[in-house]
């Protein structure tokens, strides 16, 4: 039955109680009402309570707006002026010109932000800021006004040998260039240096032999009144000695012949192309090694597994003896892919140099045209020691290690 706009039912409801009773009344929904102890529907909403939409510059809400329980639309309301209705609001009618606290530079050495600066919600350029004396405006943003970069220098004019740095002279953060600094006497600025206004002619303390049918070289100093080096006197070699050409100091003369090429002979003063990296055709000759007590000379080919195996510790074996008098030459005549061609050898000579950081000479001899005449046999490694007056005191074709060391130390001793 209906009953208080609800529904009631029949029921045994009470425990105990064996007899019929009415329930609690069930209220029908807003839209329903109670016929014949039923709820029926006699309307429908039209909207959801509370929600808002747009008509043409007015919004409207949805309520219950007349005498039926359910939802329409209605409670029609004009926008104010300068506003347009956007999903059921009313918005000021404008757009963002820019995102929130950007900035800009405008016009002069200043900046604007990014915000609401006005009576709208839209966001605007605004709040001219500018920049303080020594700075201007780029990106957005006020930033030194350099004069130079950091660590540059120049040299001024005026009459005078003169340079300034570029650094923040006033602490303020930005760089200008500095106070001028006066070189010293017989000094010029070049490229914002002080440099001797003369010549350097040589490297300091290098040597040099010199012609004119003495024996003679010259070292490199001050020795004017200049701040610039330039060549000394010629100082003469004792009586016997000769000039060696490449370290400018005097020495025994090369031994006279004849010449062999076997254990006691007495070895040419042959001749071979240095193997630097990068090389100019520098010459690399036996007479260079005749102040030397005694001297190893390891004729190898890249491909040589017993070559390769010496080399791994010949440079501390250099070390070793080298401050007692030992001289160290070794010769290429192949690389590793048995190319025996200068510029192969030249390649090969560079990589072993920086693979095994040699610090004694390797020379080239492409295809072996001028130790060629030493073997015997024809095997790789050709080891040959000769002493102080190129004398041939050792000679294997092979390594031997041991042996190796024990001549040149009976050479050293003497």
């Amino acid at each position: 039955r209906c009953r208080d706009d609800g529904v009631q039912e029949c029921g045994f409801l009470d425990q105990g109680n064996p007899c019929l009773v009415w329930g609690e009344s069930t209220a029908c929904a807003r839209n329903e009402i109670c016929e014949d102890g039923e709820c029926v529907t006699i309307c429908d909403d039209d909207c959801v309570e509370g929600n808002k939409r747009c008509q043409d510059n007015d919004y409207e809400v949805c309520a219950d707006c007349d005498e039926d329980p359910c939802m329409e639309w209605g409670g029609r309301t004009a926008c104010e002026y300068g506003m347009l209705c956007d999903e059921g609001e009313c918005v000021f009618d404008c757009s963002d010109v820019c995102e929130l606290d950007a900035t800009r530079c405008d016009v002069g050495e200043a900046y604007e932000v990014c915000g609401q600066f006005d009576n709208d919600e839209c966001l605007e350029w605004g709040g001219l800021t500018n920049c303080d004396a020594n700075l201007v405006c780029v990106d957005g943003a006020c930033v030194c006004d350099d004069e130079c970069q950091s660590r540059d220098r120049r040299c001024v004019g005026g009459g005078i040998e003169a340079f300034e740095q570029c650094v923040d002279l006033d602490g303020d953060g930005c760089l200008e260039w500095s106070d001028q600094t006066v070189c010293s006497p017989q000094y010029l600025c070049e490229a914002g240096m002080c440099v001797p206004d003369c010549i350097q002619e040589c490297s300091q303390d290098s040597r040099r032999c010199v012609g004119g049918g003495v024996e003679a070289y010259q070292v490199c100093g001050d020795f004017d009144e200049d701040v610039c080096r330039e060549w000394g006197v010629q100082v003469e070699c004792d009586p016997g000695l000769v000039c060696n050409p490449t370290t400018g100091s005097c020495r025994n003369p090369y031994p006279a012949g004849p010449y062999g090429t076997h254990y006691g002979d007495t070895m040419e003063n042959m001749c071979l192309e240095d193997g630097l990296c990068n090389s100019n055709g520098e010459m690399i000759c036996m007479d260079e090694y005749v102040d030397r007590k005694a001297t190893l000379i390891m004729v190898h080919s890249g491909w040589c597994p017993s070559c390769n195996q010496q080399m791994q510790g010949i440079e501390q074996f250099y070390q070793t003896y080298v401050d007692q008098g030992l001289g160290i030459l070794q010769v290429l005549i192949e690389d590793d892919a048995y190319n025996g061609s200068r510029q192969a050898l030249l390649d090969y000579a560079c990589k072993e140099i920086k693979m095994y950081h040699l610090t004694f000479p390797v020379a080239i001899d492409p295809g072996g045209r001028v130790t060629n005449k030493f073997f015997d046999q024809g095997y790789i490694p050709l080891n040959m020691i000769v002493d102080q007056s190129m004398v041939i005191r050792y000679k294997v074709e092979g390594w031997d290690p041991a042996a190796i060391e024990a001549v040149v130390q009976q050479l050293l001793s003497r």
